[in-house]
């Protein structure tokens, strides 16, 4: 794609995510200048990949060979970490390249966003079929499986969410739907017998924390506390006690937004969230200007890996949600994530260009 076409560049789409990114920022420069520095360098990359992407020809992104390439090396990077994957708190979701660490699970999104868009895009009629729903789900299984016995559950259900919203998005007939919650409803006790008991907790923590409150339930209360302390207008920043003193677990990570809320307060985070609906606003926007089915589909694809970490992010902060680990995007700290969400949002970038061109 040539620079003259750089005029269909949607400037406020990339303003809403810097402002975003920006609330993280602060909240980390609040714990650490070190980790926000590192958070820095990845910003500066992810800039880089994000202008490196929405000024390229996304055309061959659909193409069958870039398509099954992508496929093939995702699930080769998920079956390599169980040998040269490194532990990290009994999980083993990273490769460790010395100077940092890379979770293939993040790319892997990505990766099932565009293979799901050229799937369910072949082909036409007001509803899917039931074999190409069942197609397209049997394709994210491996997905599923690889990345849930890592094990991040949480990812695994995100991979799961984004393959929903997307085959609602295609058309699908109520009736069909039915029989998913129906099929979902009947497999809810089997798939509690897999879970880990780590995991089981979770869930009984989640219903009542104040039944372990050191144990399983901590991290929610004091979340819970977190959120509460910050009040209207909050303490002020690098002046929250539970991420200072420790109380709050993974304060740069999972549980950001209750640190942020804590110094920020309730008008703070309505400011960040207001920002979040502005940015996933153009992202289904830009998708329903698009000509073409699968740049609509992946930019659904990508709205609803958003959406669904925001919600289950903050929802699990404010303990109205389990704790799965799911960070908060652009906000939360790790480079792997923030490297995504750039490429995935440059992406969203070039179709809004080539909105412009058709």
């Amino acid at each position: 794609m040539k620079f003259s076409k750089f005029n269909g560049f949607d400037f406020f789409f990339l303003l809403f995510s810097l402002v975003i990114f920006s609330f993280g920022s602060f909240a980390i420069l609040s714990t650490s200048l070190t980790i926000f520095q590192s958070q820095l360098i990845f910003f500066v990359l992810g800039i880089f990949l994000y202008f490196l992407v929405c000024l390229s020809d996304i055309e061959s992104l659909k193409t069958p060979i870039f398509i099954f390439l992508a496929y093939f090396l995702s699930l080769l990077m998920l079956f390599g970490l169980s040998i040269f994957g490194e532990s990290i708190r009994n999980s083993v979701r990273w490769y460790n390249f010395g100077l940092f660490n890379f979770q293939p699970s993040e790319m892997v999104k990505l990766v099932e966003i565009l293979v799901l868009a050229k799937l369910l895009t072949l082909g036409n009629g007001r509803y899917l079929s039931l074999k190409k729903i069942i197609l397209s789900f049997l394709v994210i299984v491996p997905f599923i499986v690889l990345i849930a016995k890592q094990p991040d559950l949480g990812s695994a259900l995100v991979i799961m969410g984004i393959w929903f919203f997307m085959i609602l998005y295609s058309g699908v007939n109520p009736r069909q739907i039915l029989l998913f919650i129906l099929a979902i409803s009947l497999l809810s006790y089997p798939m509690w017998n897999f879970l880990r008991s780590y995991q089981k907790q979770r869930v009984v923590s989640f219903v009542n924390p104040y039944a372990d409150p050191l144990g399983s339930g901590y991290n929610v209360i004091q979340s819970m506390i977190a959120v509460g302390s910050g009040e209207i207008f909050g303490r002020g920043f690098g002046r929250g006690t539970q991420s200072h003193l420790r109380f709050l677990p993974e304060y740069r990570t999972d549980f950001i937004f209750a640190a942020f809320s804590e110094e920020w307060g309730f008008l703070g985070s309505a400011i960040l969230v207001t920002f979040y609906f502005g940015l996933l606003y153009k992202i289904l926007a830009i998708a329903h200007a698009s000509k073409s089915g699968f740049f609509a589909m992946a930019s659904v694809g990508v709205f609803s890996l958003l959406f669904i970490q925001c919600v289950v992010n903050m929802g699990m902060n404010l303990g109205i949600l389990p704790v799965t680990g799911i960070t908060l995007p652009l906000v939360s700290y790790g480079g792997s994530s923030l490297l995504t969400t750039f490429v995935m949002l440059g992406f969203i970038q070039a179709v809004a260009i080539k909105n412009k061109l058709w």
